[in-house]
């Protein structure tokens, strides 16, 4: 398959001003479902090339890839796009490494945006990422030690950035490699996480 056209600037900041002005989703009006395809197969479809070219870079039998495809949250447009890739032999899916596209309109986000240590606006994002999975092994007091573990790490550690304004310095060939990395040099960070939830 050939490699789709790299994310634009311009793309990324038409998500964000669709998710500020109108979040909402309507299936009968010919708009959305216009843009809900432009959404498709663009920042979708685009994350979900960038998991594969990880995923074909990752050493064999370390991680499992798993690319979520769902561009709607109940009736709104859904404020980000992921990939996620979970190290093998680990008993939960709490914790892990996400790749995707952040709109800035994310919890997230914001709060990165309000305490001053991140710009605000869209961005492609690679964090060291964790959740409390309701149907997952870990208990309560378990899934708290991971995060407590996660907490104590350097942003630069758990969330890294690539705003508009510096996507068009990037192609894929750059992003693939500098994600490898990226998880390269975190891999026991995320494995510290994973044994904190064990004890």
């Amino acid at each position: 398959m050939p490699a789709p056209l790299f994310f634009q600037a311009a793309d990324l900041l038409a998500f964000q001003r669709r998710l500020q002005t109108n979040p909402h989703y309507d299936a009968t009006n010919p708009a959305d479902k216009q843009y809900a395809e432009q959404l498709k197969a663009g920042i979708f479809e685009k994350t979900a090339y960038w998991g594969q070219q990880v995923e074909r870079r990752l050493s064999r039998g370390r991680y499992e890839y798993v690319m979520r495809r769902t561009w709607t949250q109940g009736t709104h447009f859904r404020k980000y796009s992921w990939a996620r890739f979970f190290l093998l032999g680990t008993p939960d899916k709490a914790f892990y490494f996400t790749l995707g596209v952040d709109s800035g309109e994310t919890d997230d986000a914001r709060r990165l945006a309000a305490e001053g240590l991140a710009p605000a606006g869209p961005a492609l994002i690679v964090k060291l990422d964790g959740h409390f999975a309701s149907d997952g092994t870990l208990t309560n007091a378990q899934y708290a030690e991971g995060e407590a573990v996660r907490q104590t790490l350097p942003l630069a550690a758990r969330w890294w950035r690539i705003g508009p304004e510096q996507s068009n310095d990037y192609d894929w060939e750059q992003l693939v490699a500098e994600t490898v990395a990226f998880m390269q040099q975190h891999e026991a960070d995320l494995r510290r996480i994973m044994e904190a939830t064990r004890r």
